[in-house]
């Protein structure tokens, strides 16, 4: 059994790579080199936490080096920015662009106020630009989330008549 355990842990070796910063800090602008220095600084912030959070008597071996290593790429890879596409970036919109119609339709309080005021002309433009998010989003969304988006669309054109 003993033997198993050293197979395990001989493959769960992790070889660590020496890179030379300095070649890629010349190609790389200065802000953006700034950006990288304060993502890598994290992961190694996030690397060090994780190794003081793991338990007394714990083999270091056994803390699965290799995992660790994919989380730190993970939490730098989020620290660069997110890269969304525009259909992620209209799905994004669209509840920023609800939110204020609902807004507007005097239904929901928007940040900040203690009261509620009717605006049906800005109302109607979120009402109207959501139909159209929503055609154009018709070929990347699923038969469940076009559902819900009209139902969406149908909820506040039905209080907007109802406000008119």
């Amino acid at each position: 059994m003993y033997a198993d355990d050293q197979e395990d842990k001989d493959e769960m070796e992790f070889e660590y790579k020496k890179v030379d910063k300095r070649a890629e800090a010349e190609a790389t602008p200065p802000e953006q080199a700034d950006g990288e220095a304060e993502a890598e600084e994290e992961t190694a912030e996030a690397a060090t936490d994780a190794q003081a959070r793991a338990e007394p008597g714990e083999d270091s071996a056994a803390a699965e080096p290799q995992a660790q290593a994919e989380q730190a790429a993970a939490e730098a890879e989020a620290a660069e920015g997110l890269h969304l596409d525009i259909y992620q970036t209209l799905r994004l919109f669209v509840g920023m662009v609800s939110e204020q119609a609902w807004i507007n339709l005097g239904l929901q309080l928007g940040p900040g106020e203690q009261e509620t005021e009717v605006k049906l002309p800005e109302a109607k433009i979120a009402i109207d630009t959501l139909r159209f998010i929503r055609q154009q989003l018709d070929d990347d969304l699923e038969e469940a989330e076009k559902r819900e988006l009209d139902n969406l669309v149908s909820t506040l054109q039905m209080n907007y008549i109802q406000r008119t």
